[in-house]
């Protein structure tokens, strides 16, 4: 399934279904039903990772880097 399909929501569905030991998920449009605790867990990863994906430094248009501006002249 593509990040953009995941919502807030799901991720909301899907952790109830594991806080309460239910193998079976209503999302908006689709009924699932998981086959183990630990491909609940997986696809709950997966709903995080796509809401929240992580940091790309190289994304940056600084390319990542940390820039120090100093000066010799005392401005205070």
């Amino acid at each position: 399934m593509s990040c953009t399909s995941w919502t807030l929501q799901d991720l909301i569905d899907i952790e109830k279904a594991i806080a309460t030991g239910a193998m079976r998920v209503k999302y908006e449009d689709r009924d699932v039903t998981y086959r183990s605790l630990e491909e609940m867990s997986r696809v709950r990863k997966e709903i995080k990772d796509c809401l929240n994906p992580p940091t790309d430094p190289g994304a940056s248009p600084w390319g990542g880097r940390r820039w120090r501006v100093s000066t010799d002249k005392d401005l205070g």
